[in-house]
């Protein structure tokens, strides 16, 4: 009976490690994306300004 308990929280813990290493990445690409599209904003903005002067 132990042993079909262990088995089954091992198996849970194996999915939660699983889902945690997707959201991770998850977050990273998010992250990423909003470093670029701020970037490409700053760029704009300092080009139009550039313009300006």
């Amino acid at each position: 009976m132990s042993t079909i308990v262990i088995d089954t929280l091992r198996e849970s813990e194996l999915r939660l490690e699983v889902r945690i290493a997707e959201a991770k990445t998850e977050l990273t690409r998010w992250v990423i994306g909003a470093g670029v599209l701020q970037t490409t904003v700053i760029i704009g903005v300092l080009m139009k300004v550039a313009k300006m002067v």
